[in-house]
């Protein structure tokens, strides 16, 4: 057998109002016995058969309550993003992949480029000193490579660095 509950019990159990499950009651609700008034008679509610006819008569409000959260929640979500993309702690994702194939690109233009720079600074100098010039010019890469800042490239270009030739050769 079921719980059985007073209308106050079943209502606090819901969380509405005595009168609300009254009106359920008058709209429908099964009961395992109706109160009378004025004559000490309380009505009783099978829990089970109760709740089975509050889901069946309202599962289309609550379907259209849980939507509605649902979307609320997401024009909360697509507020707090857009937020934060105007404050500045959001990029979206083609700005990145835009900016990644930049530098990407950037970087793959300077390292080529070296060869061309060097062989005809690298003629003439001794081991040592075409060791430090090709240091030196990889390093330049690598920093303009560091130095990157989105939107706005690197602060300077390394295909534009020339090598220091050192004033000792060989």
């Amino acid at each position: 057998m079921n719980a059985q509950l007073e209308v106050i019990e079943f209502a606090d159990l819901l969380r509405v109002t005595p009168k609300t499950v009254t009106l359920w009651i008058q709209a429908g609700m099964p009961v395992v016995r109706r109160g009378k008034q004025g004559r000490g008679q309380k009505t009783l509610i099978e829990l089970k058969p109760a709740i089975e006819w509050y889901f069946r008569e309202n599962h289309e409000r609550l379907e259209l309550d849980r939507q509605t959260s649902r979307l609320k929640q997401e024009l909360a979500d697509k507020a707090a993003l857009t937020n934060a993309e105007l404050r500045g702690e959001l990029v979206r994702l083609n700005v990145i992949e835009r900016e990644i194939a930049s530098l990407a690109a950037n970087l793959k233009q300077n390292v080529m480029a070296l060869p061309t720079r060097l062989a005809a600074m690298l003629e003439g100098m001794s081991t040592d000193e075409r060791k430090s010039t090709l240091e030196r010019s990889c390093r330049e890469v690598l920093e303009e490579f560091a130095a990157y800042r989105p939107g706005g490239g690197a602060r300077r270009r390394a295909a534009d660095c020339t090598p220091r030739r050192s004033s000792t050769t060989r």
